[in-house]
């Protein structure tokens, strides 16, 4: 009776294991939900342009996972994710503006020889990516991940700071009275669309069935210029960020 009991046990675990990692792996898609702290910074060629500091940003989106092939080694990840990549920068050119509320009969140009510029960006990127992926682990899978990310901008702001402190531009940049030193623009010097490149790593941990925790570092480097610059003033300006991904799948 022992020798049977023991053999149902064992025959019970191994069907218990066989149904869970079918059940893990069996999906055609699969959608989730994420989180995602970054940390960004702005580059350039460019020597009058100069990224201050690094900044740490949230953004947070829905996933879809599509398998591509019957090894379940090969996925297509894409969705929607509402991403801010802030960066803090300074322009050490001489940079006109105007103000009218110190002349209004006529536009009075005023210079600075040293702009300090605190973008806030926020955008909406649609990841696309092909993943790697292990066969399950115990309860883990781990994966590689390489694609594209196309993004448009949803809203944008900058604080500006010259070092002439009566500059304000007319229409552009709005005088902010709790902080004399400080400008905000509106949407209209940054380029509405920005497309990154990602390569990343991560793993998930298999709860039950397809819901699954996941974890994964990003990395998404700028391709193209961020900035309007129709008279070609300065070289191209590119944002880039790492971002840790954190979210649930079904």
């Amino acid at each position: 009776m022992k020798k049977i009991l023991i053999a149902v046990l064992l025959l019970s675990n191994t069907v218990f294991a066989q149904t869970k990692d079918n059940s893990a792996n069996q999906f055609k898609y699969r959608f989730g939900v994420k989180i995602a702290p970054n940390v960004a910074w702005l580059k350039s060629d460019d020597k009058l342009l100069t990224n201050d500091k690094a900044t740490v940003n949230f953004s947070y989106g829905l996933t879809f996972d599509y398998r591509l092939s019957k090894s379940k080694t090969f996925m297509f990840t894409t969705g929607f994710d509402v991403t801010n990549i802030n960066s803090k920068s300074t322009i050490n050119k001489g940079l006109s503006f105007t103000n009218p509320k110190y002349d209004t009969s006529s536009t009075k140009d005023l210079t600075s020889n040293s702009t300090k510029y605190s973008n806030k960006l926020k955008y909406l990127e649609i990841p696309l990516l092909f993943s790697g992926r292990t066969k399950e682990i115990g309860y883990m899978t781990y994966f590689f991940q390489a694609g594209f990310t196309p993004s448009f901008l949803l809203n944008q702001k900058a604080y500006i700071t010259p070092d002439n402190s009566k500059i304000a531009i007319d229409g552009k940049v709005l005088l902010n009275s709790d902080l004399k030193e400080d400008y905000v623009t509106k949407q209209d010097d940054i380029a509405m669309f920005r497309m990154g490149y990602i390569l990343g790593a991560g793993a998930e941990y298999n709860l039950q069935g397809t819901t699954s925790l996941i974890g994964s570092i990003r990395f998404n480097n700028g391709l193209f210029n961020i900035m309007k610059d129709p008279n070609k003033e300065f070289l191209p300006v590119k944002n880039s960020y790492i971002s840790l991904n954190i979210g649930i799948v079904f």
